[in-house]
């Protein structure tokens, strides 16, 4: 390695270990096909990780267990693409990587007139669908919890189970990442024709969050240190706005980010 080199920054010190990122399907931000993990974010970490010399591994789980493996356990290293929240930041240390707005989304044959949070409490009638361990921060959280109180509130386990649930009239609206669902259901023979019919729209009284990564706190401190630089270089140099643009359109990316990812 030369001198000119290690004046220029190129040298990092390399993670002592694979990294174990538990991932689960998030439309295109997350692919899954044949048991190969691909989409948004594993390809920007690879990307990076030939830079900082560090290999990431990604087990395919359930979202509910990927939190826990990384935040509870010492079962995994790296949440990616999870938006933050009073009870994660207990837990683990947040990267921030993006701005995310949720949009209220619903089918074009099923209006809902609902401009923010409080007229969707307002109108009884309005049943919502969610999807198990899905979070956009504490309001959020909050106005789901009232929904389960007052028994509106149905949960999938999946994107495409849920855009199953809206065409089948088992609710009327979600609130999630418009760029999550759509391409969720893009990617489904059965839910492709779906992607067209709906509606996404922002609401007044739920505000982008911060969106990104959490590290576990059972992580070396020479490796936390090294992927706190490379997730920080992940937002900063390009290459997070890079793949967004690569899969999703600027539509859903304008309707889904609150700003640039490399802001």
């Amino acid at each position: 390695m030369t001198l000119a080199m290690l004046a220029g920054g190129l040298v990092h010190a390399a993670c002592s270990r694979p990294i174990v990122v538990p991932s689960s399907p998030l439309g295109f931000s997350v692919q899954v096909q044949d048991n190969t993990v691909s989409g948004v974010y594993p390809e920007a970490l690879r990307t990076l990780g030939r830079k900082y010399g560090c290999q990431f591994v990604f087990p395919l789980v359930p979202r509910t267990r990927a939190e826990y493996m990384v935040l509870d356990a010492d079962e995994g290293d790296l949440l990616v693409s999870i938006s933050r929240n009073a009870s994660r930041d207990a837990r683990g240390d947040f990267i921030k990587l993006t701005d995310v707005r949720p949009s209220l989304i619903f089918l074009k044959r099923k209006p809902v007139a609902a401009r923010s949070l409080q007229d969707i409490l307002s109108d009884p009638r309005l049943q919502g669908i969610t999807v198990r361990g899905y979070s956009y921060g504490d309001e959020f959280n909050r106005f789901m919890d009232e929904l389960k109180r007052q028994n509106r509130l149905s949960t999938a386990n999946d994107l495409i189970t849920l855009g199953k649930m809206l065409n089948a009239d088992r609710g009327d609206f979600t609130i999630v990442a418009a760029t999550l669902l759509v391409s969720a259901l893009a990617e489904s023979p059965e839910t492709q024709a779906l992607t067209g019919a709906l509606v996404y729209r922002p609401l007044a009284d739920l505000p982008a969050v911060e969106n990104g990564a959490y590290l576990s706190r059972k992580l070396s401190e020479a490796d936390r240190q090294t992927l706190t630089r490379l997730l920080n270089e992940l937002r900063t140099g390009g290459v997070l706005q890079t793949e967004l643009e690569r899969y999703y359109s600027r539509e859903l990316i304008e309707a889904t980010f609150a700003r640039s990812a490399g802001n």
